[in-house]
């Protein structure tokens, strides 16, 4: 057996900190990590392992889609993960994954959230509904981190799917697409009406989307051809920019989930590629490519599977309880569970990876 092949056949290491091997005759760069992380690069992915799963949504077949992440910045273990249910309903999960409330919402089909620009101890949170067609409305109170349900907007969409908010000139905005490729861009006032300030359309389906407040632009993927960014303004003509294409091994249709990891250093777009079940990385600073990971199985004790087909998924850059340097999460269209015969099939979930295992991974 080579050495590069012995190599290969590492999956996990319960290592801390960073070794690096080079192998002079096929010029790879091998990185051993820690225990939620892989050593090699298979096919040009870096491999990452969950370290948390949530408890499975409680509708079968495709089911869970999207997660948005509260960061409970007084008591950062009180910290709580949204995830659709677009069969029934929103879960509202802990650190731990576990569900501590289930809404039945109905067929809600993706989620995203911001501190409320008009009042300080609450979170609102929109969501979409396919049927009927609504913008939900939510409120997340900062003491209690219970969650309640305000109001329902009937949409002029036919099939709403992708979900994104922004707060731009300490005004809430919530971006809805449609599966045509519509886009309308709401204004969420004080007294929680909505109103529309724009529309723009892309030319096939899209779904993902989010936007960098502070910079106010807007990200959202075209899932099968490409990610563009556009003014988050409301006032400035919608005009679409080329950020990333589908092909070049960079990026892989279907484009699903796009979420933002930010720090004062750097803002880094993460894009889930259904079709290849991997996350490609970039650099909003200049649109370069950063690297691509995949979520596999993680070996060390805890039996958490790997994901594939993913939907939605969410990410902080707030250190929590279990996940330095952040949280990444992601929703698992084939959640698999260890048995004495093998494995078997459970409803959908998400799994939770720490940021420290993706940034070492990729060598940031």
């Amino acid at each position: 057996m080579s050495f590069l092949n012995t190599f290969r056949k590492i999956e996990t290491l319960n290592l801390k900190g960073i070794i690096r091997v080079a192998v002079t005759a096929s010029s790879v760069l091998v990185w051993l990590l820690s225990s939620s992380c892989t050593a090699v690069p298979r096919e040009g992915l870096f491999l990452v392992s969950a370290t948390v799963e949530s408890t499975p949504v409680p509708n079968d077949d495709d089911a869970a889609d999207d997660p948005a992440i509260w960061v409970n910045t007084s008591n950062p273990k009180d910290s709580r993960i949204l995830g659709t249910d677009k069969r029934g309903g929103l879960q509202i999960l802990d650190l731990n994954g576990q569900e501590l409330e289930y809404l039945p919402l109905g067929k809600v089909n993706n989620v995203d959230l911001r501190s409320n620009p008009y009042e300080n101890d609450n979170t609102l949170i929109v969501a979409t509904r396919r049927e009927p067609s609504q913008l939900i409305l939510l409120s997340l109170d900062h003491s209690s981190s219970d969650v309640d349900s305000l109001q329902h907007f009937d949409l002029q969409l036919e099939t709403p799917y992708g979900v994104c908010a922004a707060v731009i000139d300490a005004k809430l905005y919530a971006i809805v697409n449609d599966k045509d490729g519509t886009f309308h861009q709401y204004f969420i006032d004080r007294e929680r009406q909505l109103s529309l300030v724009r529309s723009w359309k892309t030319e096939t389906q899209p779904e993902g989307c989010v936007v960098d407040d502070e910079n106010e632009v807007i990200y959202l993927g075209e899932e099968e051809s490409a990610i563009w960014s556009l003014d988050a303004a409301p006032t400035e003509k919608p005009l679409l920019q080329l950020f990333a294409r589908v092909g070049s091994g960079k990026l892989v249709a279907d484009i699903e989930g796009i979420s933002l990891y930010q720090t004062k250093e750097q803002t880094l777009l993460i894009a889930s590629s259904q079709g290849s079940s991997s996350y490609s990385v970039f650099n909003t600073a200049d649109s370069s490519f950063v690297g691509a990971f995949s979520i596999v199985e993680n070996k060390m004790g805890l039996k958490i599977d790997g994901t594939s087909d993913t939907d939605g998924i969410a990410v902080s850059s707030q250190t929590l309880p279990g996940f330095e340097g952040g949280l990444f999460v992601a929703q698992d269209g084939e959640n698999t569970v260890a048995t004495k015969n093998g494995s078997m099939n459970e409803n959908q979930n998400f799994k939770f990876v720490p940021w420290q295992a993706i940034s070492r991974a990729l060598g940031l």
